[in-house]
């Protein structure tokens, strides 16, 4: 599973079909309804305003064409009942994800952040007024990003009530301590590979990854028994004056993870850690050998996930990709560590298959 992979998989999740907004047959909760509705509807929204986008702008209401108008009430009105379901039904991680997705929609177009995902307010005025192409462009950006964590969100609450809760394993993760540092986190990491626990479903419960990473992240289920994680984590004011370039105010540290199970017993699994800006606890690459060990096969650079490219090498292997392949029974491994310029951790990538 590399990075690109796991973001079209949760694209992909999003555009998944669902049956309607009818009540599935084992009635399910009053959550999951909710969810489904507020997911349908912002996403109904979502390519109404991409559509209009074409238009550089709504007529007033002296135009005569009131169906436009009343077209654009609608979808507005869809849109913030779909907000005031998610917000009322969703568990808190999804909450805090579809926040944070949202506030680089509102940075690119320079409008003030709204304090929380309740007070997201898709349209200006109810979709009353004349709106502009930048305030189509915002509204179809704003609702089509949302659109994402909550079909995600609908879909992991159906699937939960079908197949039940994740059995947790406390045990296995006991020897774990949740790491403080961008050092500890490296350790962390390296008992991931040890451990294989990327093919265990136990790995993607809240506590194995608070414990594990550090991090309360939006744990994603699919009907067939596939689990994901997804989670950002934004840079302190220090680092981001470290990063003065116009991608500062998007700048994340994106954690992700798939696991897929086959039908024939097989399984794959794969974490990512990525980030666009420099942590201060970053690790160095002698902590990275110290860790993983030496035998690694040292790679050119490859174009970063985030940002416009990477700055010129300031140290030996600064740029560079560390990557590893490894073979033990019916399991196999592939590690790959991108570095900063001056050498440090700047993302990690573990795929890992069970034949």
């Amino acid at each position: 599973m590399t990075f690109v992979r796991l973001v079209s998989f949760i694209l992909l999740c999003s555009i998944v079909p669902l049956a309607g907004n009818a009540q599935p047959a084992n009635a399910e909760s009053e959550a999951t309804v909710a969810l489904l509705r507020a997911a349908d509807q912002m996403s109904s929204s979502a390519r109404y305003w991409q559509q209009e986008q074409t238009r550089r702008t709504l007529p007033d209401s002296s135009s005569g064409d009131k169906s436009d108008r009343s077209a654009a009430s609608m979808h507005c009105g869809a849109a913030q009942q779909a907000i005031d379901l998610f917000v009322r039904f969703a568990p808190q991680a999804a909450m805090a994800q579809s926040y944070e997705r949202i506030r680089d929609v509102y940075a690119s177009y320079e409008v003030p952040l709204p304090a929380s995902l309740a007070a997201a307010k898709p349209c200006r005025n109810d979709g009353q007024g004349a709106l502009s192409s930048s305030d189509l462009s915002f509204i179809g950006t704003l609702t089509g990003t949302l659109a994402v964590p909550f079909r995600l969100t609908a879909e992991t609450q159906e699937a939960a009530e079908k197949l039940g809760p994740v059995v947790a394993d406390p045990a296995r993760y006991r020897a774990v301590t949740p790491p403080a540092t961008g050092v500890e986190l490296l350790r962390n990491l390296k008992w991931v590979v040890d451990n294989d626990v990327v093919l265990r479903p136990d790995f993607y419960v809240p506590d194995s990854l608070r414990r594990v990473l550090g991090i309360d992240a939006f744990v994603i289920r699919q009907r067939d028994g596939g689990l994901g994680l997804d989670h950002w984590v934004r840079p302190t004011k220090e680092e981001q004056e470290r990063s003065p370039d116009a991608a500062a105010k998007y700048a994340k540290c994106q954690y992700g993870g798939l696991y897929t199970p086959q039908p024939n017993g097989a399984s794959q699994g794969g974490l990512t850690f990525d980030c666009s800006y420099a942590r201060s606890d970053r690790a160095s690459i002698e902590q990275i050998e110290k860790t993983f060990g030496a035998d690694w096969l040292f790679l050119p650079p490859s174009v970063p996930s985030h940002g416009s490219g990477l700055p010129a090498a300031t140290a030996a292997h600064g740029n560079e990709r560390l990557h590893r392949e490894s073979k033990r029974g019916r399991k196999a491994q592939r590690v790959t560590i991108q570095l900063w310029p001056d050498a440090t951790l700047r993302s990690f990538t573990l795929d890992e298959t069970e034949q």
